[in-house]
C-alpha cells in the first residue's frame, strides 16, 4: 500500500492492510506445518524453516499493525487489544518449540516482553507505585521464562521419546 498510495504514516493503514498481512502469514505457517508433518520432495528442512520464518514474520508484523491501528482508532479500549496479541504470539512460540525452530520462539519472546512491559506500566499507573510496576514486570518475565523452559524440557522429552520409538521400529 505504501508503494501505491505514497502514504508513510501508520494511521493511513487500515485494518484490512494488516489483516491481509496476518492472513498471508498464517497461510505460510500452515504450509510450513504441513511440509513438516508430511515430508516429501518439497519437505526439506530449509523450505520448512523458510516458510515458517516468513509466515511468523508476517503474522507478527500483521498483529502488531492491527494492535497499533486499534490503539490509534480506539485509545480508550487499548488494553483489550493486548489480549489477542499476547495469545497469537504465545501460540507462535509454542509452534516454534513444536517444530524446533528458533526464529518463531525469538519473535514470541520479543512480543511477550513488550506485553510484559505494557502490563507493568498499567499496574504502575493503577497502583500509583513504580515499585509495583517493576515487581509485576519481574514476575511476568519470570513466568514467561519458566513457561519457556518447561516447554523446552517437554519438547526435548517428546523428541527423545519419538527417537526411541523410531529406533525400536528400525530393529
Amino acid at each position: 500500500r505504501l508503494m501505491i498510495t505514497g502514504e508513510e504514516s501508520l494511521s493511513a493503514s487500515s485494518y484490512s492492510d494488516f489483516a491481509s498481512l496476518t492472513s498471508i502469514g498464517t497461510l505460510w505457517v500452515i504450509i510450513s506445518v504441513l511440509l513438516y508433518h508430511f515430508p516429501s520432495a518439497w519437505g526439506s528442512v530449509e523450505l520448512v524453516t523458510w516458510t515458517l520464518n516468513v509466515g511468523v514474520l508476517g503474522v507478527g508484523a500483521g498483529t502488531s499493525g492491527l494492535l497499533a491501528t486499534f490503539v490509534i482508532q480506539h485509545p480508550r479500549l487499548e488494553l483489550m487489544g493486548w489480549f489477542p496479541f499476547s495469545v497469537i504470539n504465545g501460540v507462535t512460540g509454542l509452534l516454534g518449540f513444536k517444530l524446533q525452530r528458533s526464529f518463531p520462539v525469538l519473535l514470541s519472546a520479543l512480543a511477550l516482553a513488550i506485553v510484559s512491559i505494557r502490563a507493568s506500566l498499567f499496574i504502575s499507573d493503577v497502583t500509583g507505585s513504580t515499585v509495583a510496576g517493576i515487581c509485576s514486570f519481574g514476575l511476568l518475565g519470570f513466568a514467561v521464562i519458566a513457561a519457556a523452559q518447561e516447554l523446552d524440557r517437554s519438547s526435548q522429552g517428546f523428541t527423545a521419546k519419538g527417537r526411541r520409538v523410531e529406533q525400536a521400529r528400525a530393529m
